[in-house]
């Protein structure tokens, strides 16, 4: 069984849908599927029809290549993330706890996997469900991780939320999520693991700060994190920059923001809420999460791959 994946990466962009995307196919290859990720390319330019599954995660792709894919191949999977189009038979996934604050509808053309427990994980982040973290608790937060995706205007702010922690808090260590570095998903989560605060972007890596139990304050760096940004808050176990979640981070004044996040990093500061809020984010982790994804089954003989 062959399986194709259109999605894009860039520095406009950001890496979240090729991360995503790279889950996904870790998934399928683990249960036997033969997997090609393509980069910024229209499905119009690909022999598609040999292929088994063809997969879109795309904000950029019209409904016509959407509907180009579902004409020529038997199974097709969308990500989406805030109801962008009208899709073509298929199945819609939107892995994200906001997900269900949009209003999806099941119909005959569509197959809905909606929600966290559809969540995308690479297997270093998937192996947690089965075997707890170790996880040290300090008196005080000495180390920082800030994850801003992989864009021009996450590196940006990741950069200003660096300088504004090393100016205000100097003893606290403090690393950001590069992607020019190149770290594989287990640096990933030992970086995860051994910082005492998050401090990031609201999109895909907030589950797997969660299911590694890392307290994080959360900002909405574009409009397609608004509902995750606002699920997650909502739960009380992620502490937004601010209780706005109408309006992006770079809409706000920098003053507003910058004294929001130094009061929250303050807050963070007690031990006991950090092993409180960790605790809280496993569990809704693992009380929502299907291990092994199961929507996606063994390969079988006839019909399809996907539950």
């Amino acid at each position: 069984m062959n399986a194709v994946i259109f999605t894009e990466a860039s520095e406009s962009i950001g890496m979240g849908h090729l991360r995503r995307c790279e889950a996904l196919a870790e998934i399928l290859k683990e249960k036997g599927v033969c997997v090609e990720i393509l980069l910024n390319t229209s499905p119009h330019s690909r022999n598609i029809q040999s292929a088994d599954i063809v997969v879109i995660d795309s904000y950029l792709l019209p409904l016509e290549s959407y509907c180009f894919v579902a004409d020529s191949v038997s199974e097709s999977l969308y990500f989406d993330d805030t109801m962008r189009l009208q899709y073509p038979r298929g199945i819609i996934l939107n892995p994200a706890l906001g997900a269900l604050k949009l209003p999806y509808k099941e119909s005959k053309n569509h197959r809905l996997f909606i929600g966290v427990q559809y969540a995308l994980l690479r297997k270093e982040f998937r192996y947690l469900f089965n075997t707890p973290p170790i996880k040290i608790f300090r008196n005080e937060i000495q180390k920082i991780i800030i994850s801003g995706g992989g864009g021009k205007i996450g590196e940006k702010y990741s950069q200003k939320i660096k300088a504004l922690i090393n100016k205000h808090f100097s003893h606290i260590q403090v690393d950001y999520l590069n992607p020019q570095k190149g770290l594989n998903a287990q640096e990933i989560k030992e970086l995860f693991l051994n910082s005492d605060l998050a401090i990031s972007a609201a999109g895909g890596t907030l589950n797997e700060l969660a299911i590694c139990g890392t307290p994080s304050i959360i900002f909405c760096l574009v409009e397609n994190q608004i509902y995750n940004f606002r699920a997650w808050t909502e739960t009380n176990y992620m502490i937004p920059f601010e209780s706005d979640s109408q309006c992006l981070v770079n809409q706000k004044n920098d003053l507003i923001w910058e004294q929001n996040l130094l009061q929250n990093i303050e807050r963070m500061q007690s031990k006991s809420l950090r092993e409180e809020l960790s605790q809280n984010l496993r569990t809704t982790m693992m009380r929502n999460y299907w291990n092994a994804l199961p929507f996606i089954k063994d390969i079988p003989k006839n019909g399809t791959l996907f539950a």
